[in-house]
This record gives structure tokens, C-alpha cells and sequence, in this order.
């Protein structure tokens, strides 16, 4: 029973740490505040416009989509930082440019989902 306890508390330990990632995403990323307010306001427009299960279902999948990857991509600009400080570098500049890269698709993809759900 012991042993079950400390995996509990080691668990719960790690979503701790988990949850202090999001809010020093938030706290220090002005795109992570942008995503966000946009998606409370789709959530907002998807609750007044009553939007089916399935309808939820990708609005909340593709808001996910992009706050994980607006942390990902935050999480290699700081690694790059670290490791090259205010150097530039090219491969650097294109490992940051990449990540970039992956939250403009999703952001996009977001954007389709929900002309998809709200315009048609």
C-alpha cells in the first residue's frame, strides 16, 4: 500500500510541475495570451451557438492542438537561446523557424475547423 502511495504522490507531484509549465507559458509568451483569449471567445461562440457533441469535440481537440504546440515550439525558442545565447545562427534560425512553422499549421488548421463549424 505504501508503494502505491508514493506512485499517487509522485504522480500528482508531476502534474503539479505540468501545470507550473502552462502558467509560465502564459505569464511570459504573449502569442500563448493571444491563443488563449481566442480560444475562450470560440468557446464562448461554440456554447451561444450551440454546437453539436462532434462539433466540441474538434473545437476542443484543434484549441489543444494549438496551445501544445504554441509550448513545444516555446520550449525549442528557449533551448535554442540557451544553448547559442544572442549569437545567430543559421541552423538555429531554422530549427526556430520550424517550430514556428508547426504552430502556424495548427493555428490554420484551427482556423479551418471553425469556419467549417460556425460559417457552413
Amino acid at each position: 500500500m505504501e508503494k502505491i502511495m508514493i506512485v499517487i504522490q509522485s504522480r500528482l507531484s508531476s502534474l503539479g510541475f505540468a501545470w507550473q509549465g502552462v502558467q509560465q507559458c502564459l505569464w511570459n509568451e504573449p502569442n500563448m495570451r493571444i491563443h488563449l483569449v481566442t480560444a475562450v471567445l470560440v468557446l464562448v461562440a461554440a456554447w451561444h451557438k450551440r454546437v453539436s457533441r462532434i462539433e466540441w469535440f474538434f473545437i476542443v481537440f484543434a484549441i489543444a492542438f494549438v496551445l501544445a504546440t504554441e509550448i513545444l515550439n516555446t520550449c525549442i525558442e528557449k533551448l535554442c537561446d540557451l544553448y547559442v545565447g544572442n549569437r545567430m545562427n543559421p541552423q538555429v534560425r531554422m530549427i526556430k523557424d520550424m517550430a514556428a512553422a508547426a504552430v502556424l499549421l495548427a493555428a490554420t488548421t484551427t482556423i479551418i475547423v471553425a469556419a467549417v463549424i460556425f460559417l457552413f
